[in-house]
């Protein structure tokens, strides 16, 4: 085996691996905790085989299998701890896989092709098949900070490679750098570009290419810019892309921590800390909503993302009882996931967490005395959406009128979120509440749009159009919400026609894709917004629901016979809906962390519908929802008048109004208005 550091060539590598054990990581977790979850990293490891990383005699890798597909990331970020935390005693054969993986995972993961517009970009998964073209532009990030996170930690910075095979480890960070840089990302798209600053830092070093790290510095700097007009990035509290951008700037903070860098990579960290702890509720050891983007229901679902960054920060509140599974209670978390660990809260055993004192208490948090908060949110029209559609850098010019604001609710025993404005895709949670179950996991209801599409492809967009062309609006005070689902704007082409701020995004050699080929007709959505084009006119839905769907336990309980009065309720906790057209039981699967049925109420529904994008089914559904404990007085009286396009709606102390956009060069006008107690809501610096 050759080295590659010429400091240490003449070391041998038994020796370099045993410097290995001296070493200790700067973390600041608990050492008791550090310790279970690095035995459990290596219970985790037996699961790999070393066969599967072998070349044969003709350098091939062994088979996936028929129809296998291999995501790269379940990978690469394992193949990080055995590189950075071995078992004692086989330091060099875990090494030694490690290494293999992550030349298995360059090798069939990136695509390399010199001179072709998707060189360097990674595919999310791989197959046995020839590698075609990636699809999406973001991935240099997310597989270049996980090949960097490696090297930058590694107390041998990879000194037992052959140093043939380093140099292809390092032509993969280059070729990751270089894609990223060719192809940047819009730049209130939050989670790609933290990633790249880490990816650009360290591989400034590693390629000893200090244009890197000025460039990284500028992007830097414009992004902070940017993400200061506002409370939130884009994803705002989306368990999963909070975790990853975690994942990238805890470790930039450490590893700058003694440059001129460091504010900066400070500012970063500690905006995303702040974003966490603004939603973060301990008593349901849950985010309280609304989240952009989630993968899963609940926080554990999903518990190798944000919630092992909980667990790491605050491991007495978020962690979850001990129990017997067949007793309706789980696991410890750490005997439960063995691979929580493996991605995305990874750094986080090897530098400080670095959270601000501010988060770690408000983590610790029980809310005996409720808090309701606001948040401004990334309006993501705020970017030069013109020829040569520079997206790297804000349109100051732009002032911005609409806005979305997210208001949280966290009381002892529940919390609650909502989004003022917000498209209906499935990953959306404008409305979400939880609270915990009379077995202590977590309950509550989410609000929800279903569609299943005949023919679902990629050609014809699958369900995604669909999804953006329903929007939820809502007024919160407190644990009250009043709200609606309704259509999205959609409005007759005409010639001359010129759409603000476009959201169609496109991957290599799809730049076309900004330019409306055939435009019948313009969807103006919330978030987003593109033409309607000829092809796609005419399509089969084979059935939609637009309504509210449970989070584990509860029952439903009509509260009338029309249908128009609805409690949710478990352990004492209850969520009063009242609905103005009426809303009925239906089951059907979650289509989220899994498909088990649960009984959903529909506040509108259909079945095969000749959908006409110029014609769409008119879909207006007002609600009205309180919080509270059981017992208490229950309060009703929502009144909702017009319909999707122009309507208000009022109960109590709130009142909402909406008026969609009628042009296409007016969508960044504001359409919400909302008053609590004759009192407008805007936010800090929006005039009327």
């Amino acid at each position: 085996m050759r080295n590659n550091n010429d400091a240490d060539a003449a070391m041998p590598a038994d020796e370099q691996i045993r410097r290995l054990r001296q070493h200790r990581y700067p973390c600041n977790l608990d050492v008791a905790l550090r310790q279970r979850i690095v035995a459990t990293l290596y219970t985790s490891y037996k699961r790999f085989d070393p066969a599967e990383f072998e070349l044969d005699r003709d350098r091939q890798y062994p088979h996936l299998g028929s129809g296998r597909t291999q995501a790269t990331l379940d990978w690469l970020y394992p193949a990080m701890h055995l590189v950075l935390e071995p078992r004692q005693g086989r330091e060099a054969a875990d090494r030694t896989l490690a290494r293999r993986m992550i030349l298995r995972c360059i090798r069939q993961g990136q695509f390399r092709r010199a001179g072709h517009p998707a060189d360097g970009i990674w595919h999310w998964n791989f197959t046995d098949r020839p590698s075609e073209p990636p699809a999406d532009r973001n991935t240099p990030g997310f597989m270049g900070c996980g090949l960097v996170r490696i090297w930058a930690f590694d107390p041998l910075k990879m000194a037992d490679w052959p140093a043939s095979e380093f140099a292809e480890f390092r032509d993969a960070i280059r070729a990751s750098v270089n894609a990223g840089h060719r192809l940047p990302v819009r730049i209130g798209y939050a989670n790609p570009q933290v990633l790249e600053f880490l990816l650009g830092f360290v591989a400034a070093d590693l390629l000893a290419d200090a244009s890197i790290r000025d460039r990284t510095r500028e992007h830097l700097q414009t992004f902070l810019q940017y993400a200061a007009t506002t409370d939130a990035f884009e994803e705002y509290l989306s368990p999963t892309y909070m975790a990853v951008n975690l994942s990238a700037a805890v470790p930039l903070a450490w590893y700058v921590r003694d440059t001129a860098d460091a504010v900066l990579a400070q500012e970063l960290l500690q905006r995303i800390w702040r974003q966490i702890g603004a939603a973060a509720h301990g008593p349901t050891q849950e985010l309280c909503g609304p989240h952009s983007r989630a993968y899963g229901d609940t926080a554990i679902e999903k518990a190798d993302n944000l919630y092992a960054w909980l667990h790491l920060a605050a491991p007495q509140v978020f962690d979850v009882p001990e129990g017997d599974l067949s007793q309706g209670r789980p696991m410890p978390l750490i005997q439960q996931n063995a691979t929580m660990y493996d991605g995305l809260a990874a750094p986080g055993l090897y530098v400080p967490l670095a959270a601000p004192p501010g988060v770690t208490q408000v983590l610790h948090e029980q809310f005996e005395t409720p808090r309701e908060s606001r948040e401004l949110l990334e309006w993501i029209g705020r970017c030069a959406w013109w020829p040569p559609y520079d997206l790297s850098k804000p349109d100051s010019s732009q002032s911005a009128p609409r806005f979305r604001l997210a208001t949280r609710y966290r009381a002892a025993r529940f919390c609650l979120g909502s989004a003022n404005e917000q498209d209906a895709w499935l990953q959306r949670r404008s409305v979400l509440a939880y609270w915990k179950d009379a077995c202590g996991l977590t309950t509550g209801l989410k609000w929800h749009v279903r569609f299943d599409i005949e023919g679902a492809t990629k050609d014809n967009l699958g369900d995604w159009l669909f999804m953006e062309s329903i929007e939820l609006i809502s007024l919160q005070s407190g644990p009250h919400v009043i709200g609606a689902y309704r259509n999205a704007p959609i409005v007759p082409a005409k010639p001359d026609d010129v759409l603000a701020c476009p959201a169609r995004v496109y991957g290599p050699e799809r730049a076309d894709l900004y330019i409306p080929r055939d435009p019948i007709g313009w969807l103006l959505g919330t978030h987003w917004r593109q033409s309607i084009e000829r092809p796609i006119r005419h399509q089969q839905v084979k059935r939609l629901f637009v309504g509210i769907t449970p989070i584990g336990a509860g029952q439903w309980n009509p509260l009338n016979t029309a249908g128009t009065r609805w409690a949710f309720a478990d352990n004492g906790i209850e969520a009063v809906i009242e609905t103005a057209a009426g809303a009925q039981l239906v089951r059907m699967d979650n289509r989220t962390a899994n498909s088990e049925p649960v009984e959903c109420l529909q506040l509108h529904g259909a079945s095969d519908i000749e959908w006409d994008w110029l014609n769409t089914p008119r879909i207006f559904a007002p609600f009205g929802l309180l919080m509270q404990e059981q017992g208490q007085s229950r309060s009703f009286g929502l009144q909702a008048t017009g319909g999707p396009h122009d309507c208000e709606l009022q109960r109590g102390d709130l009142r909402l109004t909406w008026l969609s956009p009628t042009r296409p060069d007016r969508v960044a006008d504001c359409a919400w208005r909302g008053w609590i107690a004759g009192r407008e809501l805007l936010p800090a610096g929006h005039f009327r």
